[in-house]
């Protein structure tokens, strides 16, 4: 059932925020994502009246390649930020990074990069509350775990080694707290860095980073990865500039080629892939990532300049040989 702007919005502040009466917020967009930066702006202002409202074209052309000194200044003043603007150049390393360890430092803070009018109509428009319910009964059981497989009708079929030296994450959406786990909305997933990966993972739906802009959906060109030892030795797809350019980004450092994360979706409302990298990863259903294991969270043991998610259609999940999930939907039961 798709919910609405107005609504979505609400959720992000009173709900996932929690944002209280006198609190101070700062709102970073862009012209692209205004409508919906003031959607955020309308309804923060119904519970306090201390928004600053930033817009990032106002600060020259994009990329810009540094954060603004009064968004600087204001993040520094201010119990809560919101960053909300489209994928543009290198601003991921200029802007949105940068930002987020402000944002952080200083109080809570929400990333909503690429994200749209639909991406607020549905995967925000949740009971966020029902969401963290369901991804807390989904990582108590993960967190248990040593050894996951998952296979698809696609060709997927992995292994992973699963160690109680590294931690893992239950990114729930839930930022009502200063030092909260995870920054993206929507929520939520459930991820660590699995100690050994061996088999294949066909990435059918989408990839990460900028790749799901430039390529959209895979579904008529799968990318074929096979995994040994937890690092890919070899790429196949019928897009040969597809295929080559990823072979170029697994060669960016020593450690790009690496699977450094294992996640699974846990936001039980979503039914469908909507083009919204953001979102999509949050669908039931699971994922892995090559390269930026985000050892500050999982404590994996080495770090990587690149972080590229790689989405597999309706896998089948069995964690110590108990199934989870089958064929993309999970078998928990729905205690939310």
């Amino acid at each position: 059932m798709m919910g609405s702007v107005s609504e979505g919005a609400r959720q992000v502040i009173e709900v996932c925020l929690g944002l209280k009466k006198d609190e101070k917020l700062t709102i970073i967009t862009d012209r692209p994502t205004e409508k919906l930066a003031m959607a955020l702006k309308e309804s923060a202002e119904r519970v306090t009246k201390r928004v600053d409202f930033f817009i990032l074209e106002d600060f020259g052309k994009r990329p810009l390649q540094a954060v603004p000194k009064p968004v600087e200044e204001s993040i520094k003043s201010s119990d809560a930020s919101i960053l909300l603007v489209q994928k543009i150049g290198n601003e991921v390393y200029t802007i949105r990074k940068p930002i987020r360890i402000l944002g952080l430092k200083y109080g809570r803070h929400v990333n909503m990069p690429g994200v749209n009018k639909k991406v607020f109509e549905t995967g925000l428009s949740v009971d966020y509350r029902k969401v963290w319910r369901f991804s807390k009964m989904v990582y108590r059981i993960l967190r248990k775990s040593r050894e996951i497989a998952v296979k698809s009708d696609s060709g997927t079929d992995i292994v992973l080694e699963i160690s109680d030296k590294y931690r893992w994450v239950n990114s729930l959406g839930d930022m009502r707290k200063k030092g909260h786990q995870g920054t993206n909305l929507p929520g939520a997933e459930v991820f660590t860095y699995p100690s050994n990966v061996n088999g294949t993972f066909v990435v059918d739906v989408e990839l990460g980073d900028y790749f799901s802009e430039k390529y959209g959906f895979l579904e008529k060109t799968p990318v074929y990865l096979e995994i040994s030892d937890g690092v890919v030795t070899s790429v196949e797809c019928e897009n040969s500039v597809l295929k080559n350019e990823l072979i170029k980004y697994m060669r960016a450092d020593s450690n790009a080629g690496r699977i450094g994360e294992f996640a699974v979706g846990t936001n039980p409302f979503l039914r469908e892939f909507i083009g919204v990298f953001l979102q999509d990863e949050k669908v039931p259903g699971v994922h892995i990532a090559i390269g930026n294991p985000y050892p500050e969270a999982t404590g994996a043991p080495y770090t990587s300049r690149v972080h590229l998610d790689c989405i597999t259609k309706n896998p089948t999940v069995l964690v110590d040989g108990r199934i989870i999930m089958d064929k993309g939907r999970f078998t928990l039961p729905k205690r939310y």
